[in-house]
């Protein structure tokens, strides 16, 4: 049994599995068949049993989707079930969708429909947590699959914007005892004063983190609160920026030319976050970019360029202020294609909690074969949460020269749609 559960076709596993991955980090268990079919079994058998055990069905609508016979007897399995339905259009419209599957819209009934795209899946994820929980289906913490056992409860929490709704346990089986012996007065005035004392001890407790963390939308770290609306900058100028000497602008395009000295965004304070950007590789160098620029230090991610010893590795570092070193953190991991020279990428971030997912989409590389393409290539955790929130920024790793454009960053619970 899962939390949601994907129906789609096969021409659409891409977006799927990248919806599946972006709701398994917000804490929600997810069933697809392409993942989690079975061989042997029916497959009828098994998408009958998903559906009737989740809580909700993301339908992904697209061409060809609307040709697929077995899309809708799922469709008419949720609808008879009374389960609750996500609709997501790929590269189709609402009225088309409707003329060529009236059955489905009627069993979707109000079930408002939000577009998707490989770009924007990122986008989306946030959008269905906020459905979720407005809907208060929330994930069933029993049902947390091995796979995601890294995924803490205040990080689910923090992702659907209210504490879980967890699922009653059964009562432990009635012992039968001896009523115990009425306590004598001085006995009874005892317990008072250590029941009394437990009380005292558990307000100063209380009161002791109500002043570290402070009223809500206050950080541990310091007095600044949380920066709730989205940044988002063209490269116009550089007035929102904190910028090295060596930084430059051209035609909305930030120039990092080999400068290891941070730049960041002044003023803002993010915890979870999506952002995304565009990395044009200008040298034979990579590119490098900090997270939670905060004043204790600042994680730095480095892709690393064409003609590095070991081109297209990305891995992530701390720097902390008060040592004035990078350390490594975490694994290493290898790009499927690696960085040209000139050509241009979109990275996007999610940032939830202590851990950190980036993608790579390919905008233009050589000769054009795996443009398009997107990966996911790195899922990095601080189990030691080092910086809890900061801004964001740019910085030559070594002495790489890039350009970043597009930035967008989009906090909760603002929709980086709009």
């Amino acid at each position: 049994m899962r939390d949601i559960f994907i129906s789609y076709v096969e021409e659409d596993g891409h977006l799927t599995a990248q919806l599946a991955a972006g709701l398994e980090a917000a804490g929600y268990s997810t069933w697809y068949y392409e993942r989690d079919g079975v061989p042997g079994e029916s497959y009828l058998l098994q998408t009958r049993a998903a559906i009737d055990g989740c809580q909700a069905v993301v339908l992904i609508i697209s061409p060809s989707c609307v040709k697929s016979e077995q899309v809708t007897k799922e469709v008419v399995r949720a609808h008879e079930c009374n389960k609750t339905f996500l609709p997501l259009r790929a590269n189709i419209s609402h009225a088309e969708f409707v003329e060529r599957r009236p059955e489905w819209a009627q069993a979707l009934g109000a079930a408002t429909s939000t577009t998707i795209t490989p770009e924007t899946v990122q986008a989306v994820v946030p959008r269905l947590l906020t459905g979720l929980r407005k809907m208060n289906l929330m994930p069933r913490p029993d049902l947390v699959t091995n796979e995601m056992s890294v995924i803490t409860q205040e990080m689910i929490d923090d992702a659907v914007g209210g504490a879980s709704a967890q699922q009653p346990k059964p009562a432990p089986p009635r012992k039968t005892l001896e009523p115990a012996a009425e306590p004598k007065a001085p006995e009874r005035k005892k317990l008072y004063l250590i029941a009394a004392a437990a009380v005292l001890v558990v307000a100063s407790v209380v009161a002791f983190f109500t002043f570290k963390w402070g009223a809500a939308g206050k950080t541990d770290d310091n007095s600044a609160p949380l920066t709730t609306e989205a940044f988002r900058d063209q490269f116009d100028d550089l007035a929102a920026w904190k910028k090295p000497s060596a930084w430059s602008v051209d035609r909305s395009w930030l120039l990092i030319n080999g400068s290891p000295e941070l730049g960041y965004v002044m003023d803002k304070n993010y915890r979870n976050f999506v952002a995304n950007f565009r990395i044009r590789i200008d040298g034979n160098g990579g590119a490098a970019w900090a997270l939670r620029v905060n004043q204790d230090g600042y994680y730095l991610c480095v892709l690393t360029g064409p003609t590095d010893t070991q081109a297209g590795q990305f891995s992530i570092y701390i720097y902390r202020e008060a040592e004035d070193k990078l350390q490594k953190a975490g694994t290493t991991h290898n790009l499927i294609r690696p960085l040209v020279t000139g050509g241009e990428y979109t990275v996007t971030i999610t940032a939830q909690n202590n851990i950190f997912i980036h993608e790579l989409k390919i905008e233009s590389a050589g000769e054009g074969e795996w443009d398009g393409e997107v990966q996911k290539f790195s899922e990095y955790q601080d189990n030691d949460d080092t910086f809890r929130e900061g801004s964001l920024g740019f910085r030559a790793y070594t002495s790489e020269r890039f350009a970043i454009g597009h930035l967008m960053i989009c906090p909760p619970p603002c929709d980086p749609l709009q």
